[in-house]
């Protein structure tokens, strides 16, 4: 008992893993200052005189150069400003990767404004119509950003030019959609019909690669809020910026630091060493599942096993996040240690979805009630339960499973 009381009392090399999630959009972008200035002055007329105006804007710029993060940063900020002064604006970021026809991409708009859209069968020009009568009865600006365009733009698909022309049949001389394209290379945009090409590309704001020294730039600072003072040394960090700069991507080196953080913490080192990110270069593709659960924070590691054990148990393969933070807090209780906070926890479910442990989803019953509820595939179960229960018998700790076999 003492040794799980030492262990979980063990700092973290890590202020917030999550600072270095390759979704993570941070408040302040190095290097990139210049674009979102130029991003607020396009679309400042729309808080001063809603709807007075429509922009068609095209962001280019090779791989991991900062575009969506800077994008989604500019919706964020946008959303929340509209917010404030009571203008119906709403940005909505679309991945023409995953939602590759105008159908999906149509679908997923018109679900994040009606929650309660379930209906199938539409035709995609039924519903195109059904976002038209949307927007004009709300009396709504729609800012929709597709990135990675070209996926959408390879298929030959006019979804484009029918949100371009989309104000021009407008029947009250209001402007209510406007279009941010992302793209790495223009010469896709080719494949656009040709009155759509020359609407889009009329505003392109172009991203530079970052430099060998604005990566180290952008690594440090993402260092100082995702991890604790003098974790790794200037001379490291050089060594993985290079390493960054010839790999031609910023999600590499975000990957190096976070893997090299808990390979260091694994080894109960204070700090990252050079063969920490020796180790971190080795690893070709993204973590397992094992990978993952062997570095994994221990009062993480006791609510994933948490979960597994509730999901074990429940006949309708799923439990709601209430029903598992409050077993979650149970175990803790009985161990004498106080759970950490909701956000905490959440954060936690969030990460665990990310690395594909776990599923999160919205269910609605007959009269409308929602509830979140997490799930597991079987077979995941049963490999995460052994690989749980193998890395607490090295750690020699087997009061888990006793504490969780004896809840109420």
């Amino acid at each position: 008992m003492d040794k799980f009381e030492e262990l979980l009392d063990k700092p973290s090399l890590f202020l917030n893993e999550s600072k270095f999630d390759v979704n993570f959009i941070p408040q302040k972008i190095p290097y990139r200052e210049r674009e979102l200035s130029l991003l607020f002055q396009l679309f400042l007329p729309l808080l001063i005189n809603p709807n007075s105006i429509s922009r068609k804007i095209l962001i280019a710029g090779k791989k991991a150069s900062g575009k969506t993060t800077t994008i989604k940063l500019f919706g964020e900020l946008l959303n929340i400003t509209a917010t404030k002064r009571s203008v119906k604006i709403k940005c909505i970021y679309i991945n023409c990767r995953e939602e590759r026809t105008s159908y999906k991409i149509l679908l997923k708009i018109i679900q994040t404004l009606e929650n309660n859209f379930r209906k199938k069968g539409y035709s995609t020009q039924e519903l195109l119509d059904f976002l038209v009568n949307i927007v004009h009865t709300n009396n709504m600006h729609l800012i929709i950003i597709l990135d990675d365009l070209s996926f959408l733009l390879k298929k030959g698909d006019d979804l484009i030019y029918s949100y371009a022309t989309f104000n021009a049949a407008s029947f009250d001389d209001k402007h209510h959609i406007s279009i941010i394209g992302i793209t790495e290379d223009v010469p896709t945009l080719n494949n656009l019909d040709p009155a759509a090409f020359k609407i889009l590309i009329r505003n392109v704001i172009r991203f530079a690669p970052f430099t060998k020294d604005q990566i180290y730039d952008i690594l440090k600072n993402r260092i100082s809020i995702g991890l604790k003072e003098n974790v790794i040394s200037n001379d490291l960090l050089k060594k993985i910026s290079e390493m960054t700069y010839r790999n031609g991507d910023i999600r590499y080196g975000l990957n190096i630091l976070r893997k090299t953080s808990k390979i260091a913490e694994s080894r109960n080192l204070k700090y990252i060493n050079l063969e920490c990110i020796h180790l971190a270069s080795e690893i070709k593709k993204p973590f397992s599942s094992t990978e993952i659960l062997e570095y994994m924070d221990l009062k993480k590691l006791i609510l994933l096993y948490t979960i597994i054990d509730a999901l074990k148990k429940n006949k309708n393969s799923y439990i709601s996040i209430a029903d598992a933070i409050l077993l979650y807090s149970n175990v803790y209780e009985k161990l004498g240690n106080h759970p950490r906070s909701y956000s905490q926890i959440w954060s936690h479910l969030e990460e665990f979805k990310r690395e594909n442990l776990i599923n999160i989803e919205t269910k609605s019953d007959s009269i409308g009630w929602r509830n979140t509820v997490l799930s597991i595939p079987d077979f995941n179960i049963r490999k995460s339960e052994a690989a749980i229960i193998k890395i607490l018998g090295k750690k020699r700790i087997h009061v888990i499973e006793k504490l969780i076999d004896k809840r109420e």
